[in-house]
């Protein structure tokens, strides 16, 4: 059987409880891994993994993220993005892989911080390197499109300039992602974020 591991010491370093009913949510940079490890995790402790992404995309017509973006444009994927984040912030047992974006649009910022307050939610923020980030990107865009103007590779730095504040100040634990094989990280996330008994 899987537990959250940690709840404990979060009921006294950030005063609150985790009741049966808290959601794991994972939060980072594109490229950072959360979709892989979110995954991960889910599976070793019987969450159900939600990728954002992939619902606020199905609220769409158009297949690609990059195709909503050139139709409707940023704004209509930040509403969506919100109600997304309302509806599953009301439910339990979630491991939730959230879209980069989320946690900077101030509504949603506020849904996470209630949340937290009353110990039904845990965030992580995946810690990730620019150089990691960067080669990442470079190996698989994937259905990414700009957000500067500049390129996916080039705008990396600047986008972490103005999230990584936002993320630190929303997160219950803070993990640092190394350049290494996947299955070594998901090793190390277990140890922090998950236990077995």
């Amino acid at each position: 059987m899987c537990i959250l591991l940690g709840i404990v010491q979060l009921m006294t370093d950030i005063e609150h409880a985790a009741s049966p009913g808290v959601n794991l949510a994972i939060i980072g940079l594109r490229g950072s891994g959360k979709s892989t490890l979110g995954a991960g995790l889910a599976k070793q402790c019987d969450f159900v993994f939600v990728d954002t992404d992939d619902i606020v995309l199905d609220r769409f017509q158009e297949p690609t993220f990059v195709d909503v973006m050139r139709v409707h444009g940023e704004a209509a994927w930040r509403q969506s993005e919100t109600a997304v984040a309302r509806e599953l912030l009301e439910g339990s047992g979630q491991l939730i892989s959230m879209g980069g974006g989320m946690p900077i649009i101030p509504e949603i910022q506020l849904l996470m911080q209630e949340a937290r307050e009353e110990g039904t939610l845990i965030v992580v923020y995946l810690d990730t390197p620019i150089v990691l980030l960067q080669q990442r990107l470079a190996a698989q865009p994937g259905d990414r499109s700009t957000l500067t103007g500049m390129g996916l590779i080039e705008e990396i730095e600047t986008i972490a300039v103005d999230r990584d504040p936002v993320y630190r100040a929303m997160s219950d634990i803070i993990f640092a992602v190394q350049d290494e094989p996947i299955p070594d990280t998901l090793q190390r996330i277990a140890k922090v974020v998950v236990g077995e008994g």
